[in-house]
């Protein structure tokens, strides 16, 4: 668990066992651990771990799969609205053809405005039909970066938004006498590469 200390007006952040905290500090053989230097052994770990090939390789799959989802519900009943507006206006345009003095003015006029409407109405229809078959393509080198940025960047990260990504990475630390077992939570990578890819994404843009 989190501790801090003062002394002479400095402030010293520094980790102790949760039992010691809870039933007394007799329960257990653990000292209390500097923040830093835990810290920093946790940072090294998530370096080497978003560094290693198998983690790359794991997140690229991830990612992929996560990419390959359907077309939106709310995007394809627009489109479904706008293909009936279409075939509406062109009927109304062929029932105006159909009639004794097609060539009149008002007749003309009123063919105008719906054939601008057709128009209109195709454009939208061409262009919510390439949002619902466009897959969105991840490229290896591209999940490879994204995870490579994070590395060089994190030193002058604020230290919330560091905090935040350690969150997402990390589900929990326990400390024993021999070791410090760091548990990743299997989604975390994931969550960060989708975030540095989109914000790639939109600076190229």
């Amino acid at each position: 668990m989190p501790a801090w200390t003062n002394n002479n007006g400095r402030q010293y952040r520094y980790y102790t066992c949760a039992k010691k905290v809870k039933t007394g500090y007799g329960k257990c053989s653990l000292p209390s651990l500097p923040a830093g230097e835990l810290e920093k052994a946790v940072i090294d770990q998530v370096r080497n771990l978003i560094r290693h090939p198998d983690v790359v390789a794991h997140t690229y799959r991830e990612v992929c799969a996560g990419s390959q989802t359907g077309p939106d519900p709310e995007v394809l009943a627009q489109l479904e609205e706008l293909r009936q507006s279409r075939h509406q206006t062109y009927q109304a345009a062929r029932s105006l053809l159909d009639l004794k003095d097609p060539d009149g003015p008002l007749v003309k006029s009123e063919l105008k405005r719906l054939n601008d409407q057709m128009k209109s109405l195709d454009d939208s229809i061409r262009t919510l039909e390439a949002a619902t078959t466009r897959t969105s393509t991840v490229d290896l080198a591209e999940i490879t970066q994204a995870l490579h940025r994070l590395d060089p960047i994190w030193e002058v990260l604020y230290p919330q938004e560091q905090s935040r990504i350690l969150e997402l990475l990390i589900e929990t630390v326990r400390v024993s006498e021999n070791n410090v077992d760091i548990r990743f939570r299997t989604n975390g990578i994931e969550k960060i590469v989708e975030e540095l890819t989109s914000q790639a994404e939109r600076s190229n843009g």
